[in-house]
C-alpha cells in the first residue's frame, strides 16, 4: 500500500485483507398459515448460532430465533415476514429471507338466531341461524353455554322441552379453514302444562231419550275447556249437557284444558246408552157399543223381559200386557188409554204409546131436518144430530138419491136441486159396534117457471116495436135504456135512437115461490132512409136547435144537400153532411139573416126539397 502527498508519494506498505462470507440466505417458515384472526402465528428461523432480526407488516420488529404473534388479525398482521441473520463472528448480515405472504382470514359475522318460542312444555324447540356463506358447520349453545349440538344446516332441535330448559341460546359458525363467528344468542321462553282436569264421574250408564249434565273441574287459573267425544262433538264449557241420548252417543268423551295456549292431558268419561225398548203396536177392538167388552192390546218386540203400565180415564191403572174392561159406558171408559214398556234388566222405557177409544152411545132423540123449501136448481141441506163416530146413510124418494158421510160430517148438500127430490128423506145412523137408529124429514123442491120473451124479429128505425113476455108473475126486462117500461110484461122499444143491428134484451120472470128463469128475444133495427127535415133552426147560441138536424142522415150514402136564398144564392153545399157539425145559419163564417130558405137534399132513391127558416 503507498499513500501520495501532494504528487509525492511514501513507501509501499503490504497489508493483508481478509473477506469473511455472508451467512447464507435463510428460508423462515410462517405456520399456520393461512391462519384465522383471533389466532398465534408462529415464525422460525431453522438456523442455530446467529443473530435474527425479522421484520414484518405494520413496522413489525422481533430479534428472537423463533417468534409468535398472538391474537392476529387481518389488518395488522397480514403480508409478508422477511429474516437477516448476521454472524456474531463476522458481523456479515446474510440476505434478507421471506415467508410466504400470510393471510388472515378475517372473523365471519355471526349469524342471526331466531326460535318458536314462546313453546308449551313438552314441545319441540326449533332453533334457526340465518344461512352464512361458505359455512361449513353450525355449533349451538344451550342456557349454560354448553355446547348442545352441532349441525351442517342452520336448524337444531330440541325435542320435548322442558321449564327447565328455558333461557338463552345460542350459535357459532364457521367457515372456510375452520374460523368461528362470535355467538348469536335468542330468548327461549317455555310455559308450564296446565294440570289435566278431573272428570267425575268417569263412568255413566244412561237409557236412551235421557239426558245428563257432566262437568270437569281444574286447578289452573281461568282454563279454556276442550271437549270432544264421539260424531264430531265438541264442547268449550267446563260442563257438557248430553240431552235426549240416542245409542250414537254413548263413547268415550274426553276433556282437557288449555292456559296461556298451552294444553293439558285429558281426561274421559266412558258413557254407556242402552237402547229403550220398542212398542210394535198398539191397538183395541173400539169403537164399540155400550156395555161391551173393551180389550187393550201391545205388541213389543221379543228378547228381554218387559213390566207393562197401563192408564186411561177415571183413573183406570193395569199392569197387565193385554187387559180387558167389561161393561163399558161412554161415560166412564171412553177417552185416551197410555202404556208404557220397561224393560227390568236395564230400567229403560219406552215413549209413552196412546190410543182413543170410542164407546158408542145414541143421544135420547135422532132428529134430521132440512133447509128446504128451494127452488129449482138451488141447492138445499140435509142435517141429522151429531152423534161421534157415527156413519150417516141417506136416501131420497128416488133410489139413485142416496148419500153416506162418516162423523164429524153429519149434514149433506144438494145442489143442483130438482123437483123430483121432493119428498121424504131418511137418515140411518149406524155405529162401531152395530148401534143403529133413524128419523125423516120431508123435501119439497119448486119447479121453477119458464120465461118466455118472444121471437126475434126486426124492425125499421123509428118504430115503436111492443115486447111479449110470458111466464110469470113478475117481470124485468134488461136493458132497458129503449124501453117505456121493464117491469111489464109487454113494454114497448123505441126504435129511433137505440143501435142499429141486433139489440138482445133479456126477460126474467118470478112465480109465487120466488122461482126464476130467463129467456132472450133480439130485436134487430134495421136504418131508415126516408129523411126527417126540420123546416126551422134557431141559432141564437142556446144549445136548443141551433143547427139543421137531419134524421137518418147518416143512413143514406151519396146524397147533396144544398140551400139557396132568395134570389138564388146557394148560401150551402155539401155531399158529407154531419149532424155534429151541421149548418148553422152562417155562410163563409158570415151570419145570414133570419128569413126563408130553399133547400134541395138529392138521394140516390129520392130528391127532398123545401123552406128552411133561420130565426133568432
Amino acid at each position: 500500500m503507498a499513500q501520495n502527498v501532494n504528487g509525492c508519494g511514501s513507501p509501499a506498505t503490504e497489508v493483508t485483507v481478509t473477506v469473511n462470507p455472508l451467512p447464507a440466505t435463510p428460508a423462515p417458515t410462517a405456520t399456520p398459515n393461512p391462519l384465522c384472526e383471533g389466532a398465534t402465528l408462529n415464525l422460525a428461523a431453522n438456523v442455530a448460532g446467529l443473530l435474527y432480526t425479522w421484520s414484518g407488516p405494520n413496522g413489525f420488529v422481533s430479534h428472537a430465533q423463533d417468534t409468535s404473534i398472538t391474537n392476529v388479525n387481518e389488518t395488522q398482521h397480514q403480508g409478508i415476514y422477511t429474516l437477516v441473520v448476521t454472524n456474531p463472528n463476522t458481523g456479515c448480515s446474510s440476505l434478507a429471507g421471506s415467508t410466504p405472504f400470510v393471510d388472515v382470514i378475517p372473523t365471519p359475522e355471526p349469524p342471526s338466531i331466531t326460535s318458536n318460542s314462546p313453546l308449551c312444555e313438552g314441545e319441540d324447540l326449533i332453533l334457526t341461524a340465518s344461512v352464512v356463506a361458505g359455512s361449513t358447520l353450525y355449533t349451538w349453545y344451550g342456557p349454560t353455554d354448553a355446547i348442545i349440538g352441532t349441525s351442517v344446516v342452520p336448524t337444531f332441535t330440541v325435542p320435548a322441552i322442558t321449564v327447565a330448559q328455558a333461557g338463552n341460546y345460542s350459535v357459532t359458525v364457521t367457515v372456510g379453514i375452520g374460523c368461528v363467528s362470535q355467538k348469536a344468542t335468542t330468548t327461549v321462553v317455555v310455559k308450564p302444562k296446565p294440570v289435566a282436569p278431573v272428570v267425575d264421574p268417569t263412568i255413566v250408564t244412561l237409557c236412551e231419550r235421557d239426558s245428563i249434565t257432566i262437568c270437569a273441574t281444574s286447578t289452573s287459573v281461568k282454563p279454556i275447556y276442550a271437549w270432544s267425544g264421539p260424531n264430531g262433538f265438541a264442547s268449550n264449557s267446563n260442563c257438557i249437557s248430553l240431552t235426549n241420548v240416542t245409542v250414537a252417543t254413548a263413547g268415550w268423551y274426553y276433556v282437557c284444558v288449555s292456559v296461556d295456549g298451552c294444553i293439558s292431558d285429558k281426561d274421559s268419561v266412558l258413557v254407556t246408552v242402552n237402547p229403550a225398548p220398542t212398542i210394535d203396536t198398539v191397538f183395541s177392538n173400539a169403537p164399540i157399543c155400550e156395555h161391551q167388552t173393551l180389550q187393550l192390546t201391545v205388541v213389543t218386540a221379543q228378547g228381554s223381559p218387559y213390566s207393562y203400565a197401563w192408564s186411561g180415564p177415571n183413573g183406570y191403572a193395569s199392569t197387565l200386557q193385554n187387559p180387558s174392561i167389561t161393561n163399558v159406558t161412554e161415560v166412564q171408559n171412553q177417552g185416551f188409554y197410555t202404556v208404557v214398556v220397561t224393560d227390568t234388566l236395564t230400567g229403560c222405557k219406552t215413549y209413552p204409546r196412546s190410543l182413543y177409544v170410542e164407546i158408542n152411545a145414541f143421544p135420547d132423540k135422532l132428529i134430521a131436518n132440512n133447509t128446504g123449501p128451494v127452488c129449482e136448481g138451488f141447492p138445499f141441506n140435509l142435517d141429522a144430530t151429531k152423534v161421534f163416530g157415527a156413519t150417516y146413510f141417506w136416501q131420497g124418494p128416488n133410489v139413485t138419491d142416496t148419500f153416506t158421510t162418516q162423523y164429524p160430517v153429519h149434514t149433506v148438500t144438494i145442489d143442483p136441486s130438482t123437483p123430483s127430490q121432493t119428498g121424504t128423506w131418511t137418515v140411518t145412523v149406524t155405529l162401531a159396534g152395530g148401534c143403529v137408529d133413524s128419523a125423516k124429514t120431508d123435501v119439497i123442491v119448486y119447479a121453477n117457471p119458464i120465461a118466455d120473451a118472444g121471437i126475434d124479429t126486426s124492425v125499421i128505425q123509428g118504430t115503436i116495436y111492443q115486447l111479449h113476455g110470458l111466464g110469470g108473475i113478475t117481470f124485468n126486462w134488461t136493458p132497458n135504456t129503449f124501453l117505456d117500461h121493464d117491469n111489464i110484461p109487454n113494454p114497448l122499444f123505441f126504435t129511433e135512437n137505440a143501435p142499429l143491428g141486433p139489440n138482445p134484451f133479456t126477460l126474467t120472470v118470478w112465480d109465487l115461490h120466488g122461482c126464476t128463469d130467463k129467456d132472450t128475444v133480439v130485436i134487430t133495427v134495421l136504418p131508415n132512409t126516408d129523411l126527417i127535415i126540420p123546416d126551422i133552426i134557431t141559432p141564437n147560441g142556446d144549445g136548443l136547435n141551433d143547427t139543421w138536424i137531419l134524421g137518418h142522415i147518416e143512413n143514406i150514402e151519396g146524397y147533396t144537400i144544398q140551400i139557396i136564398a132568395n134570389g138564388g144564392a146557394l148560401v150551402y153545399n155539401s155531399t158529407n153532411y154531419s149532424n155534429a157539425n151541421g149548418f148553422d145559419g152562417t155562410y163563409k163564417g158570415i151570419t145570414l139573416p133570419d128569413g126563408a130558405y130553399w133547400f134541395i137534399i138529392s138521394t140516390p132513391n129520392k130528391t127532398y126539397k123545401g123552406a128552411l127558416h133561420i130565426k133568432r
